[in-house]
């Protein structure tokens, strides 16, 4: 019995032993393998550390390279920016050859036996997957600024050029700029830049727009034009700088984020990864790990409802991971105004960056008084229904005629806003041409009877337009009387929020005070196609008409002239036939007076509604 007992201790001891020393074997056969994973790796992570060096310097950079391009001397910093980023691209690319040096060195070993082996293949490869798409995203980021810092170049030296000729100097920047937008709407842009490089671009066509204003002004002695184009290219440079100050801080946040990667997930993933190959826990810890979700977001405090349609967005949200991929449902309202916004967005170690603007009503309820509501955001993981982002705030939501001429979206005067309560095609600006039709067949016959706008008419020819034009100014104005709308002495003020009545509006109620008059028969012009300005002054708001396409020269009108009957005194005191000197005199006299009892004198060129992307509700 005992010698059986030893036959059987000694087969189980033999077979342990084989056990042990297959095992054994299968380490050896992976030895060199791993050894060289460990040597790889680690020679990785040192090349990593470089890169998370660059990108923290770049984060620290492009958050303060606005503002200093602001308060310095602009170009040079940007200089100074430009040349920071290529440099840290080179490096970039010398990093990343560096990094698939290491991956191919492990291409070229024997591929590994055990399957401790093949899981420490499995995630070595992912690491440098991981490795090279963090470094890619802030190659990205840098091959996207210096590629739209380089297409900007020629539109900078036409600026900064000779000035001495200014037609010849217009001109050139003019060229520039339409070729600028051209490059910069052909780059590869980064998805995070989708929504908002489109707006940043369009500032070009603003731009352009002055260039042809400026140059028509001098050319004609256009004064009005002239005024309206000085605005407006004060106008293009803050909400242009807007959109840049926005840009870099997405960058610094990109920058940020890929060295918060290198620093803990990578670092994290190596460690795992050279934990294994010397012995220790297997490898899959990392894996398991489920992705964290960062976000960031802002939203407007008050809804001005027909300003909103001219707004770039109601929510500005940031999302990203740190690591895989996650699904989320982003859903956002305003509630008794918009509907709600939904999207399904797949989140990656890439920002992502929603300008986000949920579309209005189609039913749109009564909106005229100001009320308050609440505005929701949620984002939610669609796989666990966890809510990552949950807001509901009170928001103010005023009334459709409120009038704002401050933006919160770009903290300046835009006395433009205006525009969004020109209604050229509603049912009562119809109804008051067909009026002024009828006006003109009952005092003067029915080869009268049309609003022809810049047309040939009323046995005028082109080079007597100016006589055209005056019919029509009277017979607008007397339909606009004899439909019951007489003059509201209400105040007007630059100030502060305004009750502006729409047009129709104005009709229905029979009266409007000086802006809403202005606003109404400037709505008239441009529906006869005719070029309208509101001319705003201390206290006050006229309309001026260009007497004739091209002409450069302008009636005053005096909307407020209600009730209006067309004598011979009162036409010459509703429309006023200024010559540019007098035009002159009278914006600089008015700019007098603002100085003294406050107020300011601004014009609004009709015109420029398409191109400034200002359209209300029509409500």
């Amino acid at each position: 019995m005992k010698n059986g007992k030893r036959a059987v201790s000694f087969i189980l001891a033999v077979v342990l032993l084989c056990t042990s020393l297959a095992g054994c074997g299968m380490v050896q056969q992976d030895k060199a393998y791993l050894e060289q994973v460990a040597a790889s790796v680690t020679e990785t992570q040192s090349i990593l550390k470089d890169v998370e060096a660059a990108a923290d310097e770049l984060s620290g950079q492009s958050s303060i390279v606005y503002e200093n391009s602001v308060n310095a001397e602009g170009f040079d910093v940007l200089d100074e920016y430009y040349t920071l980023c290529t440099e840290k691209l080179n490096a970039l690319n010398d990093a990343v050859g560096a990094v698939r040096q290491q991956m191919q060195s492990l291409e070229r070993c024997d591929a590994p036996k055990t399957e401790k082996g093949k899981a420490v293949e499995a995630e070595q490869k992912a690491y440098f997957e991981d490795a090279l798409e963090v470094i890619g995203g802030i190659q990205e980021a840098l091959t996207f600024y210096t590629a739209q810092y380089d297409a900007l170049q020629p539109l900078v030296t036409a600026t900064v050029g000779d000035r001495s000729d200014e037609q010849a100097y217009l001109i050139s920047v003019y060229e520039a700029a339409g070729n600028v937008k051209t490059a910069l709407s052909t780059l590869d842009t980064p998805e995070w830049l989708n929504d908002l490089w489109p707006k940043y671009v369009a500032n070009l066509d603003v731009m352009t727009k002055y260039m042809e204003s400026r140059s028509w002004g001098l050319a004609w002695s256009d004064v009005l034009r002239l005024y309206s184009a000085n605005q407006l290219i004060s106008r293009v440079g803050i909400t242009s700088g807007r959109h840049e100050e926005t840009m870099f801080d997405l960058y610094s946040r990109e920058y940020n984020h890929a060295a918060f990667l290198l620093d803990e997930n990578l670092d994290a993933y190596a460690d795992e990864i050279l934990a294994a190959c010397e012995g220790g826990k297997d490898v899959g810890a990392y894996d398991a790990q489920a992705p964290i979700v960062f976000s960031d977001y802002s939203t407007v405090e008050e809804i001005f409802p027909n300003l909103y349609p001219s707004m770039d967005s109601a929510i500005n949200l940031l999302l990203y991971t740190d690591k895989s991929y996650t699904d989320v449902m982003v859903t956002a309202e305003i509630a008794g105004f918009t509907q709600k916004y939904e999207q399904k967005v797949t989140l990656t170690p890439e920002m992502t960056y929603l300008m986000i603007k949920p579309p209005v009503l189609t039913d749109m309820p009564d909106l005229s008084t100001t009320k308050d509501t609440q505005m929701t955001l949620r984002v939610e993981n669609t796989i666990t229904g966890e809510a990552i982002i949950q807001e509901t705030k009170n928001i103010e939501l005023h009334s459709v005629y409120d009038y704002k001429n401050y933006s919160d979206e770009f903290g300046i005067i835009q006395n433009d806003n205006i525009l969004a309560w020109m209604t050229p095609e509603t049912d009562g600006i119809l109804q008051v041409r067909r009026n002024a039709v009828s006006w003109l067949e009952q005092s003067f016959g029915t080869e009268y009877g049309m609003l022809p706008g810049y047309q040939p008419a009323y046995g005028f020819t082109s080079d007597q337009g100016a006589y055209i034009t005056y019919y029509q100014v009277a017979a607008i104005q007397s339909a606009i009387s004899n439909m019951g709308v007489r003059y509201n002495m209400g105040p007007y003020s630059f100030s502060a929020s305004q009750r502006v009545l729409m047009p129709d509006a104005v009709l229905e109620n029979g009266s409007g005070i000086c802006i809403e008059t202005a606003v109404l028969m400037a709505s008239v012009l441009e529906s006869a196609s005719m070029h309208a300005m509101i001319v705003f002054t201390p206290g006050h708001a006229q309309t001026a008409v260009e007497t004739w396409s091209g002409s450069g020269q302008y009636f005053l009108i005096e909307t407020t002239m209600l009730p209006f009957t067309a004598t011979q005194d009162a036409l010459q005191s509703l429309i006023q036939p200024l010559s540019a000197e007098e035009w002159a005199n009278y914006l600089y006299n008015k700019e007098q007076e603002a100085q003294q009892s406050g107020g300011m004198v601004y014009v609004v060129d009709c015109d420029l509604a398409p191109v400034l992307n200002i359209q209300g509700l029509n409500y």
